[in-house]
C-alpha cells in the first residue's frame, strides 16, 4: 500500500474519553474545514486508517494462538498468558489494547466516509471517492467485527467520534452491529475494485470478510453462497508451497487476499525475534499431536505412528508450521538449547529458511507481512458452510480436498462416504491444521463452543511433561471484559457477565 505522508489537524476525540485517537500531527497548512479538499489528502486519511492495523492488529495474528490449544508463551508483558489460564482481570492491557484499537480504526474510518464526498472533492472523479469511501467501509466493518467476537455487544458508531455525543453510549445488541458490518461489507462490495493492490481492501477482501461474518453467525447458506462469489471471481488460488507462502520473497502471492503490510525502514515488527531461541509462541504437543499421518489417519489409529519417531511420516504441514527437536532450522539442528520452552517453535511468517543459515534479526527489524485472510480459508468456509446447509455433498469433499492436494502437502483425499457429523469433523481438523498459528482457531473454538473443553485441564511440552495448567469457565470466558478504564470512563458500559 502506497505510504502517504498524513499531514491532518482534526479534533476528534472517540466515546470513551478525550484522548485524540487519530494521533494526528499539527501544521499550519490545514484545518478541519479545508483538509478533506484534494485526492491526495483523501487518500492520506484513508492510510491513516490502514496504519491502525500495524499495532494490535498485526500482533494479534502472530499471538493469538497462545489463547487456544495451539501454543503458549513464558512470560506475560501483554497479558496474553494470564487470559490463556483463566486468570486474567479486568485491567487486563489486552482488553484495553483490543478495545482502543478497534475504536481508533472505526473514528478514522468514520472521518473518511463522513468528509470524502463530491462536494468536498469537487475535482475527484466518482469511482475513486467510491473506491475510498468503500476501503473505509471495509475497514470499518472489519474493526467491528474484531470488537463483537471479543466483546459481545458494542456502542455502534457511524459518525465522526463526538465526545458529547458519544461520551456516554452505552452497548448496542450484537444483531445490530453485525447487521451493520454486512451492510459496510454490501456497500464495499459494490465499490471496490476486483484486481488486487497489496494491503488493500478489494470486492474478494470484502466478500471473505462477509463470508467469515456470516460463517460464524451460523448463516450457513449465505456463508457458503458468498465464499463461492470469492472463488468465482478466479483472482485467487492456493500457493503451491504452504511454507513458502508465508515467507518474505514469496509476500502477495496468489493465494494472499488481504494482509497489513510492512516494509523497512519505515515499518517493522517483531515476529522473527519471537521465535528465536526463547521462543515467544512456542506451539504445544496438542497441535502436534493432532497433524494426521501421511496415510490420512490419525497418530491413534495409524499403524504408521511410533512413538519411538513421533514427527515421521506426519502431514508435511507440521515440517511447515512447526520447529521439531532433531529437525533443520535456519540452518541448524534444533536442540533442547534452542527450544527450551515446550520443545517445539513456530515457523510461519519468519524470514528463516530450513536449511539455510541467517544472522539473528532483532526486534522491530522483521518485514514480512501478516495474512489476515488468505484462499485457505476461503475453501475451509465454503466447506463448513455447504456441509452444515446441505451435508457432505461433492462440492465440500472437493473444496477440502484441494487444500490436501497442495503439492507441498500431498495428503490423501477424504475418505467417500462420510456422515453429516464425521464430515464436520474432519472440517473442524483441516482448520485447525491448515490455518495453524495464524490467529484463527481461537474464534473457532469459540463459535463452536467448545473452548470450555480445549481450555481446560493441563497443557505439555515435546516430552509430555505438564507445561501449565488452564481454566476456561463457560459462564465467562466466551467473551473478554469490557477494560475497567472504559467502564470508569462511561458507566453506562455494562460489563460482561462474570467479570
Amino acid at each position: 500500500m502506497k505510504k502517504y505522508i498524513v499531514l491532518i489537524i482534526i479534533g476528534i476525540f472517540i466515546f470513551s474519553g478525550c484522548e485524540d485517537y487519530l494521533n494526528t500531527v499539527p501544521s499550519d497548512q490545514y484545518t478541519v474545514e479545508n483538509f478533506w479538499s484534494s485526492e491526495e489528502q483523501a487518500q492520506a486519511g484513508l492510510t491513516s486508517v490502514y496504519q491502525v492495523l500495524r499495532g494490535f492488529h498485526a500482533n494479534q495474528i502472530f499471538y493469538s494462538s497462545q489463547l487456544n490449544p495451539n501454543s503458549s508463551r513464558f512470560d506475560d508483558p501483554g497479558g496474553w498468558r494470564s487470559l490463556a489460564r483463566g486468570v486474567a482481570q479486568t485491567t487486563n492491557p489486552l482488553f484495553l489494547s483490543a478495545w482502543t484499537s478497534n475504536y481508533r480504526g472505526i473514528g478514522r474510518a468514520n472521518t473518511v466516509i463522513d468528509n470524502v464526498n463530491a462536494d468536498n472533492l469537487e475535482s475527484t472523479d466518482q469511482s475513486v471517492i467510491d473506491q475510498i469511501v468503500g476501503e473505509a467501509k471495509f475497514l470499518r466493518a472489519y474493526f467491528y467485527y474484531d470488537l463483537i467476537y471479543k466483546f459481545g455487544g458494542v456502542p455502534l458508531i457511524l459518525e465522526t467520534p463526538d465526545q458529547e455525543m458519544h461520551g456516554d453510549l452505552g452497548r448496542n445488541d450484537k444483531n445490530e452491529v453485525v447487521a451493520q458490518i454486512i451492510k459496510d461489507l454490501d456497500d464495499a462490495i459494490t465499490n471496490l475494485a476486483e484486481v488486487n493492490d497489496p494491503g488493500r481492501a478489494t470486492k474478494g477482501a470484502a466478500l471473505s470478510l462477509k463470508s467469515r461474518v456470516l460463517l460464524y453467525e451460523n448463516n450457513w447458506s449465505e456463508a457458503a453462497n458468498t465464499a463461492q462469489q470469492v472463488i468465482d471471481l478466479n483472482q485467487y488460488s492456493l500457493f503451491p508451497d504452504y511454507r513458502g507462502l508465508f515467507m518474505l520473497q514469496n509476500e502477495n502471492n496468489s493465494e494472499v487476499i488481504w494482509d497489513i503490510q510492512f516494509k523497512l525502514p519505515e515499518f517493522g515488527h517483531s515476529y522473527d525475534d519471537a521465535v528465536d531461541r526463547h521462543s515467544n509462541n512456542s506451539p504445544l504437543k496438542s497441535l502436534v499431536d493432532a497433524y494426521y499421518m501421511v496415510d490420512g489417519m490419525p497418530i491413534n489409529e495409524s499403524p504408521l505412528y511410533s512413538s519411538e519417531e513421533p514427527y515421521k511420516d506426519r502431514d508435511p504441514r507440521l515440517y511447515q508450521t512447526v520447529r521439531l527437536m532433531g529437525h533443520m532450522y535456519n540452518g541448524e539442528i534444533d536442540t533442547p538449547q534452542q527450544l527450551d520452552q515446550t520443545g517445539f517453535g513456530a515457523k510461519k511468517f519468519t524470514t528463516y529458511s530450513d536449511s539455510t543459515h541467517i544472522p539473528e534479526i532483532p526486534g522491530g527489524k522483521s518485514e514480512i507481512n501478516p495474512i489476515v485472510i488468505r484462499y485457505a480459508e476461503i475453501l475451509l468456509n465454503f466447506a463448513e458452510a455447504k456441509n452444515e446447509a446441505e451435508g457432505p455433498v461433492e462440492s465440500v469433499y472437493n473444496a477440502i480436498n484441494q487444500l490436501r492436494n497442495r503439492p507441498t502437502v500431498n495428503m490423501p483425499d477424504l475418505q467417500e462416504g462420510l456422515t453429516q457429523e464425521q464430515m464436520r469433523e474432519e472440517i473442524r481438523h483441516e482448520r485447525r491444521i491448515e490455518l495453524a498459528m495464524e490467529g484463527k482457531y481461537l474464534e473457532d473454538i469459540k463459535r463452536w463452543r467448545t473452548a470450555e473443553i480445549e481450555m481446560n485441564g493441563p497443557t505439555y511440552d515435546w516430552q509430555g511433561n505438564v507445561y501449565e495448567v488452564r481454566s476456561f469457565d463457560p459462564n465467562r470466558d466466551y467473551l473478554w471484559a469490557i477494560p475497567t478504564q472504559e467502564i470508569d470512563l462511561n458507566p453506562n458500559l455494562q460489563q460482561n457477565p462474570g467479570w
